[in-house]
């Protein structure tokens, strides 16, 4: 497998460093690992908000 780096110039002042995503290929793994832990996290939060809900508040509300 090649591996191509990307050339870089330590002169420029960053004020911030450079986003990872500009680096990543589309269909990189990293991309499909944010996306898994989004979803994990919508459903504890879902989970949460059900559990501790009574039957005057609508959990349905809180769904995407």
């Amino acid at each position: 497998m090649a591996v191509e780096f990307i050339p870089i110039d330590r002169d420029i002042p960053y004020i911030l460093p450079p986003s990872v995503q500009d680096y990543l290929p589309d269909d990189h793994l990293a991309r499909n690992a944010q996306a898994g832990v989004d979803v994990k996290m919508h459903l504890i939060v879902e989970q949460h908000v059900t559990q501790h809900t009574n039957d005057s508040n609508q959990p349905g509300l809180y769904k995407r």
